[in-house]
């Protein structure tokens, strides 16, 4: 069984990629007040602990829309884009350096590592999957600090 992160929930997860959406959602009505959500994926990945090896391990995702009404696989795309951010052959801003991509893998981009947590977003132009995948990242690291600031954990010499 791994182990994540302490300070790092599903819960928080869920709350930072509502926040992150409804965050675009506004942003982009405040362009075009006609403006809808047409679908898109969204995922989280964290550091698990196995042994001495750290391993990567879906934290949480959300799909907007059902698979069924993408009109691209949204899902795999950033799954992809997660991938080769946590193998570090794209470090989020801008695209996978083709010598450094694979068979059956997406040349897009649209997500970010930030100290040790991945989002990825797939369904926007790929500047927006960028946009999207950093404000959640802020806004779980922020979740965190806060729940490690506010515990008692922040008095002791290890993390019970």
């Amino acid at each position: 069984m791994s182990n994540t992160p302490h300070f790092l929930t599903k819960e928080m997860a869920e709350d930072a990629i509502q926040r992150g959406i409804d965050w675009f959602i506004q942003k982009k009505r405040s362009f075009d007040a006609n403006w809808e959500l047409s679908g898109c994926y969204i995922e989280i990945i964290v550091p698990a602990q196995k042994g001495f090896n750290l391993v990567p391990e879906v934290l949480h995702f959300k799909s907007f829309t059902s698979t069924n009404g993408w009109k691209y696989p949204f899902d795999k795309i950033a799954r992809s884009k997660s991938i080769q951010l946590w193998s570090g052959r794209n470090n989020g801003n801008g695209h996978t350096p083709p010598h450094l991509l694979f068979l059956g893998e997406t040349p897009y981009y649209g997500g970010v590592k930030r100290d040790g947590i991945i989002v990825t977003c797939s369904g926007f132009e790929e500047s927006e999957d960028s946009e999207i995948s950093t404000k959640i990242a802020s806004e779980l690291i922020t979740m965190a600090r806060v729940a490690f600031v506010h515990s008692e954990a922040r008095n002791k010499d290890f993390i019970e």
